[in-house]
């Protein structure tokens, strides 16, 4: 007997799409629909109907043809995520957490969108507010261009340095250790580090500071989860599954899966919910503050935060820096 033959394009955005509509979460599966959907379309160019002055603008799709290897690659991609997505909907843990993760902007695309909208609230409004930014860029810079006033737009790094402080926050991502490039003025031979050396110094610890920060959620988005995580909005439940039933997933990796039941949904957003800050202004101080998501717990039930708090006594004794305190 032949063996059976690979699914097709469609079959698979199909598949895909199915799976979208029996996550748990409500904004998952909007989140993961839209973004499936733009995936697939950017490897689809749409035939031109019409002359180019009169096409409206739409999003940015591939005007060269897509090569065997890298569709070949594609395609399992869009099969490990339909793994995913069935192994989330059947209750494995980590893949549904995966999922919330992307879904809530703590990974992935959505993550640089959410970085994307935190630093424009730096960005300059008005000819004056120019005119000062290019003052203070001229006053704090050296003649051989070195020396930057601020490596991160203030904002991001009002959150880089709360953050450290937050011990949720480091459930899927490492705070930075110092706040500033540690700057090395001599080398092992005591002569002064060159210039491009400096600055490719700062160019990494900017990336590795941007790969570490967690972007503030929306106001409303922060607060809706808020309250799923603390049991106050109501959760609809598992969607039923029409026809045959879903993929058959058991056993993965050593984890069983497990049942979708409020109390285990709730335990999920809450671990999603205390890496999610939100901006707040502060109209007395006249500066954005940031706070993170917590969820008080009474009883024996202890929160996430409460768990990763146990730990907190190794860091005992040394400062921001990661230095030893000296005694007073």
């Amino acid at each position: 007997m032949a063996p059976p033959a690979p699914p097709t394009t469609l079959t698979l955005l199909r598949a895909l799409l199915r799976e979208c509509t029996y996550l748990p979460d409500p904004l998952a599966r909007t989140h993961w629909h839209a973004r499936i959907l733009t995936r697939f379309r950017l490897y689809h160019p749409r035939k031109p109907t019409l002359p180019w002055w009169l096409r409206p603008r739409s999003p940015r799709r591939r005007t060269t043809p897509v090569t065997s290897t890298q569709r070949a690659h594609l395609l399992h991609q869009a099969r490990q995520l339909l793994s995913t997505l069935a192994r989330a909907n059947a209750g494995h843990m980590r893949p549904l957490e995966h999922v919330l993760l992307h879904t809530y902007g703590r990974a992935g695309k959505r993550r640089h969108e959410l970085l994307a909208a935190l630093e424009k609230l730096d960005a300059p409004s008005d000819t004056d507010a120019v005119r000062r930014l290019a003052a203070s860029l001229a006053e704090n810079t050296t003649e051989d261009g070195s020396g930057s006033p601020a490596l991160l737009p203030p904002t991001v790094s009002l959150v880089v340095k709360a953050q450290r402080a937050q011990p949720g926050a480091r459930l899927s991502r490492t705070a930075m250790k110092t706040l500033r490039p540690a700057g090395a003025v001599a080398n092992v031979w005591g002569r002064a580090v060159p210039v491009r050396r400096a600055r490719n110094a700062e160019r990494r610890w900017v990336a590795r500071a941007r790969a570490s920060v967690l972007p503030p959620l929306p106001r409303g988005e922060w607060e809706r989860l808020r309250d799923l995580a603390a049991g106050r909005r109501e959760w609809g439940g598992v969607v039923p599954r029409r026809g045959k039933g879903g993929r058959g997933v058991g056993r993965v990796g050593g984890e069983n899966p497990h049942a979708l039941t409020p109390r285990f949904m709730r335990r999920l957003w809450e671990r999603v919910f205390v890496q999610c800050p939100v901006m707040e202004w502060d109209g007395e101080a006249g500066a954005w503050g940031v706070r993170w998501g917590k969820v008080e717990r009474g009883g024996r039930g202890r929160s996430v935060a409460g768990r990763v708090n146990d730990t907190m006594f190794l860091f005992e004794g040394v400062d921001e820096d990661g230095r030893r305190l000296e005694p007073r």
